[in-house]
């Protein structure tokens, strides 16, 4: 921490803990995981690939519950439950736009 003008400025360590630090980073990465899972599926899609099934797998079923993960921990069981309905119901709506 430092003092600026007897006002008390707050770094980014002093406000998260290294284990929180460390899920916001992750939940980042899910993010980012998602739009380029989004995309996988889409093009292999379009294209009739192969592996459409494990990229199926990892779009509908494991990423939903990486992200339950994460917001249990911050929000707990109910919340986690509730973005978990809201986000596994959006990406089955993109279903029949993408398919």
């Amino acid at each position: 921490m430092t003092m600026y003008d007897d006002e008390l400025i707050r770094t980014p360590s002093d406000k998260y803990t290294f284990e929180q630090m460390n899920m916001l980073i992750r939940s980042q990465r899910l993010w980012t995981q998602f739009a380029l899972w989004m995309s996988y599926f889409q093009q292999c899609t379009l294209e009739d690939a192969r592996n459409v099934s494990a990229i199926t797998t990892r779009l509908f079923e494991q990423l939903p519950l990486d992200f339950y993960n994460i917001f249990l921990l911050f929000y707990g069981e109910e919340i986690a439950q509730q973005f978990l309905n809201v986000f596994s119901r959006f990406i089955h709506c993109t279903w029949p736009l993408l398919h």
